[in-house]
């Protein structure tokens, strides 16, 4: 899982987690830390990088700045 923080022109920031086709078990896992806790991404969509495709779940970083660092953990433990 690759983790993005992008700050936009009104000073917010945004969360990207990103997964590309070997990291299902880990995409998987993040999938299911996200709904045992009630939390869904504000948007979910693919991006193709350098010839990758990525799934990408996109967050408001207030939303799930607190979680950030159990997501790693249960993404790293795939």
């Amino acid at each position: 899982m690759k983790l993005e923080r992008i700050t936009t022109d009104s000073c917010q920031e945004r969360v990207l987690l990103l997964f590309d086709s070997d990291e299902q078990a880990a995409r998987d896992k993040v999938r299911s830390y996200l709904t045992d806790n009630d939390i869904s991404p504000r948007r979910e969509y693919t991006e193709t990088r350098d010839d990758t495709e990525y799934e990408v779940y996109y967050f408001g970083s207030c939303y799930i700045e607190g979680h950030l660092d159990n997501l790693t953990e249960v993404a790293s433990g795939a």
